[in-house]
C-alpha cells in the first residue's frame, strides 16, 4: 500500500514555560483554549509548598492543524520563557498499522467462517449376537465358526 507524500502524517509535540500573573486565572484560559474544535486537556498538577514557587504542568491535546493556533494562543497569557517543539512523521508507521488493520479485519473474516465449518458424526451401537437361524444356539456356532479359521503356525 503507497502513501501519498503530499499528505503527510505530522505529530508535533512541545513543552513550553510562561510566566503569568494569577495561576488559577491563566490555568482556566489555557484549558478554554485547548478545548476548542477537538481539544482536551488531560493531566494537570499544581505544585506549591513553603520556599517553593507555586507552578502547574498541564497536558493538552489536539489535532495536528490546530497546534499553530495553541502554540500562539500562549503568548497573551503571560511572558513565554520557553519553547520547544518537536515533529515527527509517523506516516510510515500508519501505513503499517492500516496494513495490519486490514490483515486483522481478512484474519478475523476468515475465523468466522472456520467456526461456522461443521462435522456431522454418526454414531452406533453393534447389532446383538444372535443366532443366524433361529432356535440355533449361538455359542454353538461360534464354536463351528472358530474351528474351521486356518490355525497359525507357532
Amino acid at each position: 500500500m503507497a502513501f501519498d507524500p503530499a499528505s503527510r502524517l505530522i505529530v508535533r509535540a512541545g513543552q513550553a514555560t510562561i510566566e503569568v500573573d494569577s495561576l488559577e486565572s491563566s490555568m482556566a484560559e489555557l484549558r478554554r483554549i485547548a478545548q476548542e474544535p477537538e481539544g482536551s486537556w488531560r493531566d494537570a498538577s499544581v505544585q506549591s509548598g513553603r520556599n517553593q514557587l507555586r507552578s502547574a504542568t498541564l497536558e493538552l491535546k489536539v489535532p495536528a492543524s490546530r497546534f499553530d493556533e495553541l502554540t500562539e494562543g500562549l503568548e497573551p497569557l503571560g511572558r513565554l520563557q520557553f519553547v520547544n517543539v518537536g515533529a515527527e512523521d509517523v506516516s510510515e508507521e500508519f501505513v503499517d498499522l492500516t496494513a495490519r488493520a486490514a490483515n486483522g479485519r481478512r484474519l478475523e473474516d476468515r475465523l468466522v467462517e472456520l467456526q461456522l465449518s461443521t462435522l456431522s458424526v454418526n454414531l452406533y451401537e453393534p447389532p446383538p449376537i444372535v443366532a443366524s437361524h433361529p432356535g440355533r444356539s449361538v455359542i454353538a456356532e461360534a464354536f463351528k465358526t472358530a474351528s474351521r479359521l486356518p490355525r497359525s503356525a507357532s
